[in-house]
């Protein structure tokens, strides 16, 4: 199961930063951003229905995976803007 889970986490990850960015372009204030990726990541694991992974471990998966996407949006942004400035 857990194997699951992390497969779940790694699939959910880079659609959830791709939502998110879609949303953004649409309108979304930049500091609403990681609230957003972490319930698109919750919303996207309880809507999964292939494999056996219980519930609860689908919105755990989900909140894994908004966190990761969210942090890994500001983790690229900030070496991003670094090299802009030089």
């Amino acid at each position: 199961m857990p194997e699951q889970v992390l497969l779940l986490v790694s699939v959910l990850t880079p659609i959830v930063a791709a939502i998110v960015e879609l949303i953004k372009h649409v309108g979304l204030n930049t500091r609403y951003a990681p609230l957003v990726a972490v319930a698109t990541g919750i919303v996207l694991a309880a809507l999964y229905a292939f494999g056996s992974i219980e519930l609860t471990m689908r919105l755990w998966a989900g909140l894994l995976a908004g966190l990761a996407a969210s942090g890994f949006y500001s983790n690229v942004k900030e070496p991003l803007k670094s090299k802009e400035g030089q």
